[in-house]
């Protein structure tokens, strides 16, 4: 599924960077290649693959 996200943070963290953003009100955390290009306040086209993200309940913080 691909789609765009405003990304609010990035963090590099050497062989990764981390990326915070929101998706439909929802904060969400990516990691991404540090060469990926993101910055703060810019828009970035982004592929989420369900095989391969950890969905954490709110109400409990268990993993899902």
């Amino acid at each position: 599924m691909d789609f765009t996200a405003n990304i609010e943070v990035v963090e590099p963290m050497g062989l990764e960077t981390m990326l915070f953003f929101a998706v439909n009100g929802e904060d969400i955390c990516a990691r991404v290649s540090p060469d990926s290009g993101a910055a703060p306040g810019r828009p970035m086209k982004l592929s989420a693959h369900m095989d391969h993200m950890h969905l954490i309940d709110p109400a409990t913080q268990a993993v899902i």
